[in-house]
């Protein structure tokens, strides 16, 4: 996994805890869908008013007729039972609504066989009026085993 960004710290407006859950959830997909020795990048730029997360990985991809599904409720992309691992379906919905609720969105590119490229928009807002405090990772490994529990390593 490679971190790739040119800002050295970006505060905005948002739920840390659901930005953190959102990440781990892109990135445990990525994870379940490269083979040992793929690549996964993770990158964190501006662009005009727009703060941009990208989680893009070399892998498996998805059929081009369904990517207009890959947000949709208890859909699975991979139905097969190759697949490397089980999910409920309901993840990137999750994913899809989190990031909504920070008045940003979630798109997806995608080419089978080549990878995908999950990229979240949220809106470069600070809180006014408000100290913000420092944001410290509380309990993110028990978090971190739990979004990856379905994966075997």
């Amino acid at each position: 996994i490679k971190f790739v960004t040119d800002m050295d710290e970006k505060i905005i407006k948002c739920d840390p805890v659901n930005i953190e859950r959102i990440i781990l959830n892109l990135l445990s997909n990525a994870v379940k869908f490269t083979e040992k020795g793929d690549r996964i990048t993770v990158s964190l730029y501006k662009e005009e008013e727009m703060i941009k997360i990208s989680v893009k990985d070399n892998g498996i991809g998805i059929e081009e007729e369904k990517l207009k599904y890959v947000f949709d409720e208890f859909k699975q992309i991979d139905e097969s039972m190759t697949r490397n691992s089980e999910g409920s379906g309901l993840g990137l919905s999750i994913v899809k609504s989190l990031v909504e609720m920070h008045e940003g969105e979630i798109t997806v590119k995608s080419r089978e066989k080549k990878g995908s490229e999950f990229i979240i928009s949220l809106p470069d807002k600070k809180i006014k009026g408000e100290e913000v405090e420092d944001f410290k990772f509380k309990d993110n490994i028990n978090k971190t085993a739990l979004e990856l529990s379905d994966i075997e390593l």
